[in-house]
Parts: structure tokens; sequence; C-alpha cells
């Protein structure tokens, strides 16, 4: 038997016209392999704007990789998996600060209106891992995050104690353990339908971030939020600004719940920012704060119920000495039993030209006015006369960040200047 010969049965003529078709589809392919443009290095900054632009949910989950940023696992395999072949500097002029959304993002991954096992980041109920801290600015360019979600696993705690996008917003942990400030940024952002459970967590949920320590402007969040310890619409403990937000969720804590905050503390600062949906703690409920332990609220209203066993108020649950609040007003229901109030349940703190709607609360109080008192005025006039008088941004001019709707309620339009303040290292 001659093995270099034709198989058994096939002439060899047959044979020699298969081998001469596969060469020519051999050839075609090779050509055409030829002629296409050969992949080069991605360009991820596009714009040139030094932001990092994401476009999927994979990519969000990388941010937690950041090389460029400092990030508790910086690392530039992981980072790669979603971000493949980038440029030097990913396509930004220099080193990137940061990342910037350049599509709308949703959880329900599979379209199908829940969010469910099928669904990219299920993770067995949990979501997506949070982001334990980021330092650099993330722009949303304001477009929206959908359905993100975080459940606490069995033992009844997040690894990261707490639900929120991020673990900490302008802050890093060093290699021995320690906090040190850094710049961090979030700006003109929607969370849409977020669904957050930090069952029983050291520091307390907030949809967008558990602790605060830089700068979020500009972000609305809509959806539910709860914590068995502290709960917070857009964060849980605020010691940095949150600057011309919005918040519509529904919180609910146990130790502390707020419209926006849980916890205020020193130097943080709540300017020109509001609060729609229904609060609920046993202690510490407020339509915007639950506690102001320090710092300031400036420009800010509530208008969704809060209720609670002590401490309870439309704004502010409890005021402490070192905290202050500076023109807003608060026109929800309060329910309590100890320690209520239309503005502020405990106001041991300073307040300065703030009201209370005292049929809404069902509260009579010495800041209540009747409904007509606080929508009569047509501008900064009334019970309101005084709203523009303060300087916020130290330029020596009064801020003027409401709109005025005789027969409703005023309004906040916003006022970039009142965030004003120098950069932390």
């Amino acid at each position: 038997m001659n093995p270099a010969g034709p198989p058994a049965g096939l002439p060899a003529a047959a044979l020699a016209a298969a081998l001469a078709a596969a060469l020519a589809v051999a050839l075609v392919a090779a050509s055409a392999l030829a002629a296409a443009p050969a992949r080069g290095p991605v360009d991820y900054d596009v714009d040139d704007d030094g932001l990092v632009e994401i476009r999927s949910l994979d990519q969000l989950d990388a941010v937690r990789y950041s090389p460029f940023l400092r990030s508790p696992n910086g690392d530039w395999f992981s980072h790669g998996l979603a971000f493949p072949d980038p440029m030097p500097h990913m396509g930004s002029p220099g080193e990137p600060a940061g990342y910037e959304l350049a599509a709308d993002l949703d959880f329900d991954s599979d379209g199908d209106g829940t969010v469910g096992p099928g669904d990219r980041f299920w993770n067995k109920g949990l979501g997506m891992r949070q982001i334990p801290w980021f330092c650099g600015e993330f722009e949303g360019n304001g477009r929206v995050i959908r359905n993100l979600r975080a459940r606490p696993r069995p033992d009844g705690r997040l690894p990261e104690n707490g639900a929120g996008l991020f673990g900490a917003l302008g802050a890093a942990r060093g290699d021995d353990g320690g906090w040190s400030p850094c710049r961090g940024v979030v700006r003109n952002l929607g969370l849409v339908d977020v669904d957050m459970d930090g069952g029983s967590s050291l520091l307390g949920s907030g949809a967008l971030a558990v602790v605060n320590d830089g700068l979020i402007e500009n972000v609305r969040v809509f959806g539910r939020v709860r914590d068995a310890g502290r709960a917070g619409g857009v964060v849980s403990v605020n010691r940095g600004d949150v600057a011309r937000s919005g918040s519509d969720v529904e919180v609910t804590g146990l130790s502390g719940a707020g419209g926006v905050a849980a916890t205020n503390a020193w130097p943080g600062r709540i300017l020109t920012t509001w609060s729609k949906g229904p609060v609920r703690s046993r202690q510490e409920a407020g339509g915007l704060v639950g506690g102001m332990l320090g710092g300031f609220v400036f420009a800010g209203h509530a208008t969704g119920p809060v209720g609670g066993w002590e401490r309870v108020g439309g704004l502010v649950g409890f005021l402490g000495r070192d905290a202050l609040v500076v023109t807003g007003y608060a026109a929800g229901r309060v329910d309590c039993r100890v320690d209520c109030g239309g503005l502020a349940g405990v106001p041991d703190g300073l307040v300065r030209d703030a009201w209370f709607d005292a049929r809404a609360a069902g509260l009579p109080g010495e800041r209540g006015f009747a409904t007509d008192a606080l929508t009569a005025p047509g501008g900064y006039e009334g019970i309101y006369a005084r709203w523009d008088d303060y300087d916020v941004d130290g330029d020596r001019v009064g801020e003027a960040p409401w709109s005025f709707r005789p027969g409703g309620y005023p309004s906040l339009v916003g006022n970039p200047a009142t965030t004003a303040r120098p950069p932390l290292p």
C-alpha cells in the first residue's frame, strides 16, 4: 500500500480538483485579510477631555481596576478586559482624570423588564459589586444608569459595609489601612429605578455612595434604598458637598434615614438640593437629612412624608448644636412619638429663614405657616424676603437659587457658584 497515494475509491482527478478549490479559497481569504485594515490601538477618549468613555456595564464595573486613578485594585489586565487594545493614556492627551458616560446603561441587560438571573450582573441576586472607593471625576453627561441593584449576602452584610454604587467618594485607603482625601467628583448623572438593600451594615447605604467626602453635583436619584442601620436617598454619610441635586426615593432605615443623606457631618454641605420621597426610620428621620451632626444645609426643601418613633422632622430629624440650616422649607406629613417637628425634630442647631407647612405636617410650631403663606409669594417677598441675602460662596453677592410661582411652593433652579470650595490635594 502506498501511504502517499489517494484514499481508496477517490479518483486522482477528483482529488486534484478538490485541492485546487481549497487552494483558491485560501488565496481569496488571504487576499481579503491583507486588504482589510489592521485593527490599531483604540481611542477611549474620543473628545480628548481627559475622561475615559464608558459605553457598557462591563466598562462601568472595570472602574474598580482603574490603573491611572487611586484605585484599590489598580490592574491593567483586568481593566483591559473591558477596555481592550487602548492607545497610550487610553487616548487622552495626558494621564486620564476619570471617566464619563457615553451611553445610558441598564442593569436589565436582557431587556425583559425585570432584573433577574438572565441579566449580566445578576450575581445570584447580589447585583454588581460595589466600587470600593473613587478618586477622580465621573461625568454623567446627563445620562442615566437604570436598575442598579444591591442585596446583602446571607449573613446580612455586604462585604463593603453598605449598598451604593461607590463605597467612598473623595477618599482613598492606603496600604496601611488609613484613609486620605482625594478629589472625587460625580456630576450630571441620573440613577433611575435603583433598588438598594444594605442589610445590616456598619456605615449604612446610599444609592450613589455610602460615604461622600467629595462633590456630588446635579445628580438625580429615583427608586428605593433600605438598610437596617442608616439609609440615604443619595448617600448614607455626607462629609463633602451635595449640590444642585434631587432625590425621589423611598428611604427606610432604623438608626437614621434621610431623603438625601442619613447623616451629615462637618464639613459636609447640602446645597440647593431637594427631596420628595417618603422617609421612615425608628429614629433620626428627616425629609432631607436624618441627623445633622455638623455642617450646613443651604436652600433645601423636602415635600415627602416622614415617619418614625423619635427625632423626626420634615426637613431634618436631629439638628445638632454644630449644624446650621439656612433658607428652605418642608411640606410633608410628619408622624412620630417623641421629639417631632415640622422642620426639625430636635432643633438644637441654628436655623435661619427656614419654614414648614403646618397644615401639611399636621404639627404646630414657631416656624410653621399656613399653606397660603408659603405658596402665595411670587418672588423674594413675604416670608422669603431674606432668601437672597445669604452669600455662600464668598463673592459678597447673595445667592438666588429659587424660582417662585404664585400658588405653588418655591422650586430650585440651581446655582453652580454655591459649590465653590478650594480643591482637595
